[in-house]
């Protein structure tokens, strides 16, 4: 009975999870329609390159023939969504197999239409949840490609720098992006303060970073106890 206890109490965290960054996601973020850049694409006067040649390998790359706003991002730029998986946290057997399986459903997904927001955050929260970091990392910096302007993904990189990779310098990066996306990320302004903190021992730009918060949410009475605990 215990055994089984923890089981639910595990997939309800894991359920709860995705649930909740994708609540996030449509609650305080906007995705703009389709408005995304491709920062590998070289424009080059190819003289050679005929214009079947350019269809298909915009065929090769939007499945179904979508179209993104002529945007054409390398196939090889694309995470590799065959990657193994590897289990590297400690989960019981059944939330392994419902995890591993939940992958392989997004990941397929995301081979036939890979401009979906909300698949590759879940395939993020997923990779990290087995302890693939990595896959999280190369999900959610796909998301930034593809929705310049959305604050999740930005805001879900700046924790994974910060807590699993150890890299301040790219946390810090990734969590002011996520805050110039949307000033309303409350959780972004203190996470990085904590980053300038607690990690980097610089309270000047802690100060700062909640006073910015402050700023633009005057209100916020996390913000105001989180200033206020740092000026104790």
């Amino acid at each position: 009975m215990l055994k089984s206890k923890r089981l639910i109490l595990v997939i309800f965290i894991l359920v709860a999870a995705i649930g909740m960054a994708l609540f996030i996601y449509k609650d305080f973020y906007s995705i703009p329609d389709k408005t995304v850049y491709d920062p590998f694409l070289n424009i080059k006067d190819n003289k050679n390159e005929t214009k079947q040649d350019e269809q298909n390998k915009t065929n090769q790359i939007l499945p179904n023939g979508k179209q993104t706003q002529n945007i054409v991002i390398p196939k090889e730029k694309i995470p590799d969504l065959s990657k193994p998986i590897v289990i590297k946290t400690n989960l019981p057997e059944d939330v392994k197999k419902e995890t591993i399986e939940k992958i392989n459903v997004v990941s397929n997904g995301l081979k036939k239409d890979y401009d979906s927001l909300e698949q590759w955050l879940e395939l993020g929260l997923l990779r990290k949840l087995i302890g693939d970091y990595d896959g999280a990392r190369d999900a959610w910096k796909f998301a930034t490609i593809i929705r310049t302007n959305d604050s999740v993904a930005f805001h879900n990189l700046g924790f994974l720098y910060w807590q699993n990779f150890k890299d301040y310098k790219k946390a810090e990066e990734n969590y002011l992006k996520a805050i110039k996306n949307n000033q309303k990320d409350i959780s972004a302004y203190i996470d990085l303060s904590n980053v300038y903190y607690f990690s980097l021992k610089d309270i000047v730009r802690a100060k700062e970073i909640l006073n910015s918060g402050l700023k633009n949410n005057p209100e916020n009475e996390e913000l105001k106890r989180a200033f206020m605990d740092m000026n104790l």
